[in-house]
């Protein structure tokens, strides 16, 4: 057998083995800490998403009704432009024609 006599604990020892713990349990509580800011990170970023989606589609929806009262303008414009031509072309025609009779 070994003559060696059996060592006591010194208070070194639960001092390092309460750091070791601590450390442990700190490293542990910051990733736990820190998934939860993820997750906050991501609910925010959704919502804000969400939001975004919501007032594209209303400024897509205004932008269609936009384009369709132009397009109704625009076809008003042009089925009264061809009539003025017409109009203004015909009383030179009937002035002139009017105009020849009398002679």
């Amino acid at each position: 057998m070994s003559d060696a006599a059996p060592t006591r604990m010194t208070l070194k020892d639960p001092v390092t083995l309460g750091a070791s713990l601590v450390g442990a349990a700190f490293a542990i509580g910051g990733a736990l800490r820190a998934d939860g800011s993820r997750n906050k990170q991501v609910e925010d970023n959704t919502r804000r998403i969400v939001i975004l989606g919501k007032v594209n589609q209303a400024k897509n929806d205004l932008l269609t009704k936009f384009d369709g009262r132009t397009i109704r303008i625009e076809t008003n414009l042009g089925m009264m432009s061809p009539a003025r031509k017409v109009a203004s072309g015909m009383s030179r025609t009937i002035g002139l024609s009017v105009a020849f009779t009398h002679l």
